[in-house]
């Protein structure tokens, strides 16, 4: 299919783009400036942010801040080991870095608490995290939502190195 007439309204756009999927949405266009590929693609964020959230709930940093204190909690940095370098939450392991051996650095009990984070609410790189923790056969996988940026704003200090 080419171009749609501009006189289609966007909406009706985007559910033929959705139908013929997600690869074919960007031969479509809209009378909004908003590609029908645009549209798509955030609606796909938009249901995986719904998805991720519903499946791995948010830890609160006062309940993370508890188990982190008491040694309940492992913590897995999804933001590249480029970052995990340069500053990450006290004990967390490093996800990129991990890669293969992941499983040999988490507890070999399923049910333990694991919370993946990233850089901060918008960063959606803590969802292949969670996804792989969950593939492993770990049941109580969550996410801290504040990330790093929640962390460094809020004045608690980082590990280098």
């Amino acid at each position: 299919m080419t171009k749609l007439m501009h006189s289609i309204p966007w909406t009706l756009a985007l559910s033929l783009a959705a139908q013929a999927g997600e690869s074919e949405a960007g031969k479509y266009s809209s009378t909004d400036n908003m590609t029908v590929k645009e549209s798509v693609i955030e609606t796909k964020v938009v249901k995986d942010k719904a998805y991720y959230e519903s499946r791995y709930p948010d830890m609160p940093v006062a309940d993370l801040r508890r188990a982190m204190k008491k040694k309940a909690v492992v913590l897995v940095d999804a933001n590249g080991s480029d970052s995990w370098k340069e500053g990450r939450l006290p004990g967390a392991l490093d996800f990129e870095g991990s890669g293969s051996n992941l499983e040999a650095l988490l507890p070999a009990d399923k049910n333990a608490l694991i919370v993946a984070y990233c850089g901060g609410p918008g960063c959606r790189a803590w969802n292949r995290a969670a996804d792989r923790l969950e593939a492993l056969g770990y049941t109580n996988v969550r996410h801290y939502k504040g990330g790093l940026q929640e962390w460094k704003k809020s004045g608690r200090a980082l590990e280098k190195g």
